[in-house]
């Protein structure tokens, strides 16, 4: 009987996990049960975001999305906080405004990106290329200053 009762609780956890695409966007979809008229709204409206490569601050801007998960910059609209050149933020403001799909891409892509997510909660898009791994090994550690005294 307890074996029942729990096994009836349990499935509408399961049925409803065997129905999942590899989207993210399907995945989000899903968790989230948005209502049709926030999935009109939402799917169809700029959506104000923060953009971030490799965890760290990119630029703050406006995107549109599609349902299938196609993300186009409409216009980058905050660079104050960025970790990042001019030169570097030119390049993705300008692949953003092509426009990406969300999800893991392959390996030949021209800036390197090997994923993009998009976080409805945060309202943050998040980039990751394949520099991503040299830079947080990077910031683990201090640079030894290079005009140090000769006895230290």
């Amino acid at each position: 009987m307890r074996l029942t009762t729990l096994f009836i609780l349990l499935l509408p956890l399961f049925a409803g996990a065997s129905n999942h695409t590899d989207s993210p966007l399907a995945l989000m979809t899903d968790s989230q049960a948005m209502p049709d008229d926030f999935k009109n709204y939402f799917y169809h409206s700029e959506i104000p975001v923060l953009v971030y490569l490799n965890d760290k601050l990119l630029f703050e801007g406006d995107i549109t999305m599609t349902e299938q998960g196609q993300v186009t910059l409409m216009r980058a609209t905050n660079f104050d906080s960025t970790h990042y050149q001019k030169e570097e933020i030119r390049r993705w403001e300008k692949q953003l405004t092509q426009g990406i799909v969300l999800g893991k891409k392959q390996n030949n892509h021209p800036l390197g990106l090997m994923a993009a997510e998009y976080s409805l909660d945060t309202s943050a898009l998040k980039l990751y290329s394949n520099n991503y791994d040299k830079e947080k090994i990077k910031s683990r550690y201090f640079d030894v200053p290079t005009d140090r005294a000769k006895n230290i």
